[in-house]
C-alpha cells in the first residue's frame, strides 16, 4: 500500500489527523482514546517495520488476542458496565479503567475459548456418530461377507452354520 517513503509519511500524516480526531476530541472515554492510540501506534509500526521479530510466548498471545477479537468486541462492555459498577467510586479513576480494559479483554478470550471447546466437542461428537455408521455399513465386508450377502447369510457364516439363500 506504501512502499515508497512519501507514501508512508503520507499515510502517516492522514492516519495522525483521522485518528488524533477520534483519540481526543471525539473520545468519550479514556478506553477510546487508548484504543485509537494504540491502532495508530501499530499502523506507524508496520509502515516502517512490516516484520516486527517477537519472543513464541508474545506471538501465541498476540494470536490469542487477535483470534479473539469479536467476542471481545461483543463483550468488552459488561466488565465496566455490569461488573465493575459497585467499585466504581472506591477505585481511582486510572486503576478502574486499566481493570476494566484488561477485563473487557479477558471476557473476550475466555468467551472464545469456551467457544471453541464447545464447537470441537461438537465436532468430536459429530465424528464419532460419522464413525459408527461407517462401521455399521462396513461390518459385513469386516466379516468376511461378500458384497451380495445379506445380514442373515453373514451371521450364519460368522457363527459357522452354512449360508443359504432367503
Amino acid at each position: 500500500m506504501a512502499g515508497k517513503p512519501v507514501q508512508r509519511i503520507i499515510l502517516a500524516a492522514v492516519a495522525a489527523a483521522v485518528l488524533g480526531y477520534l483519540a481526543f476530541w471525539e473520545t468519550v472515554w479514556i478506553g477510546t482514546t487508548i484504543k485509537y492510540l494504540t491502532i495508530f501506534a501499530a499502523l506507524i509500526a508496520l509502515l516502517y517495520m512490516p516484520r516486527i521479530r517477537l519472543p513464541a510466548y508474545m506471538g501465541r498471545l498476540m494470536t490469542l488476542i487477535a483470534v479473539s477479537a469479536f467476542p471481545t468486541y461483543l463483550l468488552h462492555r459488561f466488565v465496566p458496565e455490569l461488573l465493575m459498577t459497585p467499585a466504581s467510586g472506591a477505585l481511582p479513576i486510572p486503576v478502574f479503567h486499566l481493570l476494566a480494559i484488561s477485563g473487557g479483554l479477558a471476557v473476550g478470550v475466555i468467551v472464545n475459548k469456551s467457544w471453541a471447546q464447545l464447537r470441537n466437542g461438537m465436532a468430536m461428537a459429530r465424528n464419532s456418530v460419522r464413525l459408527t455408521q461407517l462401521y455399521r455399513r462396513s461390518a459385513p465386508f469386516l466379516n468376511g461377507a461378500n458384497a451380495n450377502s445379506n445380514p442373515t447369510n453373514i451371521e450364519r457364516t460368522v457363527a459357522g452354520g452354512a449360508p443359504h439363500s432367503a
